[in-house]
């Protein structure tokens, strides 16, 4: 298929699942290869009651898009489509369960092979209330090497996100995490056919770890 937005190569967008796991991402510019996940993934804990689901709410093939249009396809009727009716984002509901006691974590994404050289590869986390999605962290590039990490910042700042306690009713908090490939107004022939895969990681002050792969 071909999206024409001044582009002839399609980018298609599977990510699925951070206990965060997102699953299944093979870019070709992206090439989606899964259904959405509407259960959600969870994952296993150390040492403390925390766990991460994701559920795929917009996923599909893609064309680059300008970094600054983010927040207002999110805001919008029609999530992640432009005006051409191309799609230009992929968006997931992460939601963090805490059935212990109160706990901070903060949270990084990890690469472990990227085929993605060119860094145009980005993401972005928001919080969602009143009807509104705010941008929680900055937009930020998916490390290009192995091993490759990306810490969550806002202002560039780093961040903690804080769990209420849930030992007698659980507390939960929606995160949703957008990815996209950020248009550079030029040739961007070398994010056609490529992969990715990788993890999300979040720690809490104690050093406990979950964290959940995608590939």
């Amino acid at each position: 298929m071909e999206n024409s937005y001044n582009k002839t190569v399609v980018i298609g967008l599977f990510i699925g699942g951070i206990i965060f796991m997102i699953m299944g991402s093979t870019f070709a510019y992206l090439a989606a290869t899964g259904a959405n996940n509407q259960n959600g993934i969870s994952g296993s804990t150390l040492n403390f009651s925390t766990t991460m689901t994701i559920t795929t709410l917009k996923s599909g093939n893609m064309i680059p898009v300008d970094d600054s249009l983010i927040d207002d396809t999110l805001n919008s009727v029609n999530q992640c489509i432009d005006v051409r009716n191309n799609r230009i984002c992929s968006l997931y509901q992460v939601t963090l369960t805490n059935s212990g006691n109160a706990v901070d974590v903060t949270g990084y994404l990890k690469t472990v092979s990227n085929g993605y050289t060119s860094g145009n590869l980005k993401y972005q986390l928001f919080s969602y209330a009143n009807s509104t999605y705010t941008a929680a962290t900055d937009i930020k590039t998916v490390p290009t090497s192995a091993n490759g990490t990306s810490n969550f910042t806002l202002n560039n700042n780093a961040i903690s996100i804080s769990l209420s306690e849930g030992t007698a009713s659980n507390y939960s908090a929606n995160y949703y995490l957008a990815i996209w490939i950020s248009d550079t107004g030029g040739n961007q022939t070398g994010d056609i056919n490529k992969s990715y895969s990788g993890s999300l990681v979040f720690t809490s002050t104690s050093g406990n770890t979950i964290s959940a792969s995608f590939s």
